[in-house]
Formats: structure tokens, sequence, C-alpha cells
């Protein structure tokens, strides 16, 4: 966080209640910054890390660093601080760092955003935030947290509770289509296979090269992760123009098997005819794990 007076309740609460562990409070002086690390901290941890930011202002610095995680599907909490009613607000700085939907900055590059209305709905709408966003495909949600939520004091306390966690089961491919896909590519004379952001995890690597070994086919990396070893020699990323000779392509997680990227040279391939695109098969990534 960078220390600010919208979200003073939340930040107090946590150092002199919670005794700044679990969760810890790491001061960071630029909200895009702290956004930022919480993108890394995902992609080598694989769970997100919660910022919270200054009203309109400290999400403003922030809404870059989310959109990049929102691009690269990767899930980060955002909160931000917000004196919703206006009759709440204070003379000066705390009307022009305020508004009624703050979210709406950001909506267009968030799965998910909401503003509680209580310490009950922040529960939820918390738990919620986070199996939304750790929920391929992931991405950055954003929380409202409201001024006098976090200062008024505490009503029917006896009632509050923290709702249990249940873990989402990630989405895979039907096995009755990959089993068609398997027959495909045994039967496939110079299969090739493009992947974008298919590795989600380390374990996604080794998957695609064993998958690739087995069938012997080239294999061709957008770099939208680090999908396949640049060195291996069924790396044919530099030559997109492979893509016109193969009679089957499957596409992994990949936005546009068309479109031209940094490193391949897809573009300078004619699309396929219509009898080609018959055989062409996308797909997204086989399992879970990867």
């Amino acid at each position: 966080m960078n220390c600010a007076s919208s979200f003073r309740g939340l930040h107090e609460a946590v150092i002199n209640h919670g005794g700044n562990k679990k969760p810890e409070i790491i001061t960071c002086p630029h909200e895009e910054i702290a956004v930022h690390m919480g993108q890394g901290y995902a992609k080598i941890e694989g769970k997100p890390l919660a910022m919270i930011c200054h009203g309109v202002v400290g999400l403003q610095h922030a809404s870059m660093a989310m959109y990049n995680a929102w691009c690269e599907r990767v899930p980060v909490i955002v909160m931000g601080g917000n004196i919703m009613e206006a009759d709440k607000r204070a003379p000066g700085a705390e009307w022009p760092h305020s508004a009624i939907d703050p979210a709406a900055l950001t909506r267009d590059f968030v799965k998910w955003d909401d503003q509680p209305a209580s310490l009950q709905h922040f529960a939820e709408s918390a738990l919620r935030a986070y199996k939304i966003s750790t929920t391929p495909p992931m991405a950055p949600v954003m929380l409202s947290v409201n001024q006098e939520l976090q200062e008024n004091p505490i009503e029917n306390r006896d009632r509050l509770r923290i709702p249990k966690f249940t873990p989402a089961t990630p989405p895979q491919g039907d096995d009755a289509a990959l089993a068609q896909l398997a027959k495909m590519l045994v039967a496939a004379d110079n299969p090739v296979i493009l992947c974008d952001r298919m590795a989600r995890t380390p374990a996604g690597m080794p998957r695609l090269v064993e998958l690739a070994e087995t069938l012997q086919c080239a294999v061709i990396d957008n770099f939208g992760r680090m999908n396949f070893p640049s060195r291996h020699p069924l790396n044919q990323s530099f030559r997109g123009s492979i893509l016109s000779q193969a009679d089957l392509v499957v596409a992994m997680e990949v936005n546009d098997i068309w479109a031209r990227s940094a490193i391949s040279t897809i573009a300078s391939c004619a699309p396929p005819s219509r009898a080609t695109r018959r055989r062409r098969s996308s797909c997204s990534a086989p399992a879970a794990s990867t």
C-alpha cells in the first residue's frame, strides 16, 4: 500500500488489531509499482497479492499495472479507499478524491468488482474476489472499500462470520474433444502446435515438450508466456511460414492464429482455404495443471 487517509481505518486495524501479520503491510511509494509487485508475486507463487490504493487518484496510478495484469491473465486483488456518501466527506481533498463508483475507472480490464455496503458484505465479497481472480482465465479484481465501513463502531459483532472458502475446479478440455484431437494428431503427416498463453504453471512446459517429442511436430511459441524451450530443435517460432505446410494446426490458448506477433511471422502466411480449414483444430490447454 501507499499510505493514505481513505483507508486509514483498515491500515490501523491491520497494525493494531492484527499485529501486522496475516496480512502483513508492505509500504510501496507508488500504486503502479504495488500492483506490479502483486503481478510478479502471483506469477511466482501461484496466488494473488492484495493491494490498496487511495481514492480515485491512487486508482488512476494503479490502473496501468492493472491493465497489464489483465492482459497477462494474472490475479491481483485491488482495493480502493473511498467515501461514497457525499455528506460524510470533509471539505477539501476528500471531495475530488472520492467517487460514487470508483471501479468504473477500471471496469473494462478487471474480471469483477464490488462496493460492499456492510462488513458481512465485505467478507463475502473479499472471498468471492479471491475465488474469481484465481479461476482461469485469471485476472485482477477490484473492491471499493468505504471509509465509513472501516471506521464506524461494529454493530451486531456476534452475527458476523468469515465465509468458508471452497476453491473452484479449473476448467479443462472436453474428454471427447481431446480424444478426437488425439486421433487427428496421430493421423496428420505434418502437424504444428501453435501456443501463446498455454503454460499457466511450471508443469506446462515439460508437458508440451513431451507432446511435441512424442509427435515429432514443430512448435511455434508466440511467447504470451514461456511455453516451450527456445533452444529445443522442435521450436520453429522463427519460421512462421511453416504453417502453410501444415496439414493440422493445434492452437493452444491463441487469440488470433493469423495475427502477426513480435516473434513469429504468421501474418505472412495466407489464410487457409475452406477445404484445409476443415482439418484445422483449435483447443484450450488440455489439463488444468498446465
